[in-house]
């Protein structure tokens, strides 16, 4: 494994007492900035945010499309009151991680196992929220990372979407997937717009009509674009192409997340993955769409916990 190397210029982490916070009491605790960078073998910086109970199990977190580790912070206050600790990760160009050539969803296996290594973690639960969910699928199929790995967790995890998955997927998500890979600039002008969005956001705390949400999405989408819109555009575009491994050569037990009114991830694409990989199950909270699932984080790391006291026994 690649030798790590801290970066002296490190941002703040929380406070010891504020990792346990609710949704809404984060507001004033939080900015743009917030977390830590290290830097890793090939000169790269990357990002993180380390959230919940710091001595429980740890989990590191996937964050969606156009985001950032500081979306980790929407399962603080289950973790911590559950004994998990979550460490949110910014991928390349987005955050306070720097841009990467020729990303893949397996590259970014390999950068997450030397976060690891740094963080002195040799055994972790890798989760994924939407745009996040290739990428922690990538990490059950790398054969240098696979065999540290507990389970995955893949809330409204997005995959390449095949024809008939597309046909319930909005039209919304569809072209900006095209767009980040056919028209990168155009795609960046229409994520640019973005932060106009994510600034009131962070003023109202209002996030698709949650109230409370605000800061965190907003300051998530924020620290996203801090150095430009090329990073997210690169991640997004990735979804427009095979994967780059077959879901059967995931090695490790996966649990799945889904709502029934997502549109952005049909549930059809929640449903091959059970169908594709040998040890997974499927949770569907019905009712919920996109967004909404966010706020069921208690009830996920639950049946995530439980599922994994199932696979001990087993």
């Amino acid at each position: 494994m690649r030798a790590v190397m801290r970066n002296k210029n490190i941002q703040m982490q929380l406070a010891h007492e504020d990792r346990k916070l609710s949704i809404n009491q984060h507001a004033s605790k939080i900015h743009p900035d917030i977390g830590d960078v290290l830097t890793l073998s090939d000169g790269r910086k990357v990002g993180y945010l380390d959230v919940g109970d710091p001595n429980g199990a740890p989990v590191f977190y996937n964050h969606g499309a156009a985001s950032s580790r500081i979306e980790a912070l929407f399962f603080a206050e289950s973790a911590a009151n559950l004994n998990i600790r979550i460490i949110g990760v910014d991928r390349p160009g987005m955050g306070l991680s720097d841009y990467q050539e020729g990303l893949t969803f397996l590259s970014w296996a390999s950068d997450l196992a030397e976060v690891a290594d740094y963080l002195n973690i040799k055994r972790f639960s890798v989760a994924g929220t939407s745009g996040g969910g290739a990428y922690a699928c990538a990490c059950g199929a790398h054969q240098n990372l696979a065999n540290r790995i507990n389970a995955i967790i893949l809330i409204a995890g997005m995959l390449p979407a095949t024809k008939e998955e597309k046909r319930a997927q909005s039209a919304a998500t569809k072209w900006t997937l095209k767009l980040a890979d056919s028209v990168p600039f155009l795609c960046g002008l229409i994520m640019q717009s973005l932060k106009g969005v994510a600034k009131r956001s962070v003023q109202t705390g209002d996030f698709m009509g949650r109230k409370g949400w605000g800061s965190i999405m907003g300051y998530a989408q924020l620290s996203s674009f801090r150095n430009g819109t090329k990073g997210a555009v690169r991640d997004a575009a990735l979804y427009a192409h095979p994967l780059g491994f077959e879901l059967k050569e995931i090695g490790v037990p996966v649990m799945v997340f889904v709502g029934t009114e997502d549109t952005n991830v049909p549930i059809g694409i929640a449903k091959r993955v059970v169908r594709e990989v040998k040890n997974s199950k499927l949770h569907i909270f019905d009712g919920e769409d996109h967004q909404g699932i966010l706020g069921r984080g208690q009830e996920i790391l639950e049946a995530s916990i439980k599922f994994a006291k199932a696979l001990k026994e087993n």
